[in-house]
């Protein structure tokens, strides 16, 4: 007899673990990586542009793929780990290139 065993919607609590499945390993070496390199004092900047040539680099995927299957979205990894992180595009009149900052939590983060 086989038994089907039913399947749930993802809860919140989730989302994270499943993330890290559908994002290759090479991806989070890259912002590893970038994030050691340009790590001064207190944050490190991650431009796009440069993970997108890493993460290129390392894959062979076209940045079309990266952009489609969501390998940039690695904010909640990384605020999962300890970090606080923004992403900084231009709005309206404003040019320059988007970019992360990544920060240490701080001990009192939620409760300023």
């Amino acid at each position: 007899m086989i038994t089907m065993t039913k399947i749930q919607p993802i809860n919140p609590n989730e989302i994270i673990s499943e993330k890290v499945k559908v994002i290759p390993d090479q991806v989070i070496r890259v912002f590893n990586e970038l994030i050691a390199r340009n790590w001064n004092k207190d944050k490190s900047i991650v431009f796009t542009n440069e993970a997108v040539e890493f993460i290129k680099f390392l894959t062979g995927a076209s940045k079309d793929t990266i952009i489609q299957n969501h390998w940039l979205d690695v904010e909640p990894l990384y605020r999962e780990n300890g970090y606080e992180v923004t992403y900084h595009e231009s709005q309206g009149n404003e040019s320059f290139p988007s970019y992360y900052e990544f920060r240490k939590k701080s001990l009192n983060a939620g409760f300023e």
